[in-house]
Order: structure tokens, then sequence, then C-alpha cells
């Protein structure tokens, strides 16, 4: 926290969002290790199994950007923000950018 001291709401906050995070990078890794249990080299249909949660998950991280502007974290505002764009813009700018059928 900022300036604050500790704030019970503010860490349950923190701590659901963390979780929420875990867990939903936790679905992506599972069910990434799965598919190529099931399909050993060939990538061709990661995406379909993968590519809307990893969207999702990686998205929810725009949160962090929130987190420090109203000072709830200690990171500053540009850090947040280089770190936060660049996750996104591989994400989405891989994903619809370029439309190539290997990336999906």
């Amino acid at each position: 926290m900022a300036d604050t001291k500790s704030n019970g709401v503010v860490e349950s906050y923190l701590v659901a969002y963390n979780a929420a995070s875990f867990v939903g990078w936790g679905y992506v890794l599972v069910q990434t290790v799965m598919y190529l249990l099931e399909n050993g080299a060939d990538l061709s249909g990661l995406f379909n199994r993968i590519g809307y949660p990893l969207i999702y998950v990686q998205t929810g991280a725009a949160l962090e950007i929130a987190h420090s502007l109203v000072g709830i974290v200690r990171s500053g505002i540009l850090t947040a923000l280089m770190q936060v764009y660049s996750r996104l813009l591989l994400v989405w700018g891989t994903l619809y950018m370029f439309d190539y059928p290997e990336i999906r």
C-alpha cells in the first residue's frame, strides 16, 4: 500500500485479484499440458484450446495499471503501464494484427 496503513478491504481485494489471476494462468497451463499430451508437437489446434482464456487472463492484468493509479500498490504508474502494455501488445497484436493460421 502506498501511503496508508494496512487496509483490510484493499488487502482482501488484492488477494482475490491475485488468486483469480493464479487460477486463470493455472487453467491455461493445465489446458496447454493436456493439449500437448494429446497431440504431441502438433500445435495447430492449441489456439482453439487456450486462445481465449489466455486473452482474458492477460487482459485482466490491465487492472494493475488501475492499482498503481489509485495507489494500492507501490509500483509506479509508468512501470505498470509499460509492463502491461507490452504484454497486451504481444497477445492482442500477435493474434489479431497478423492473420496467419500458424498463430491461430
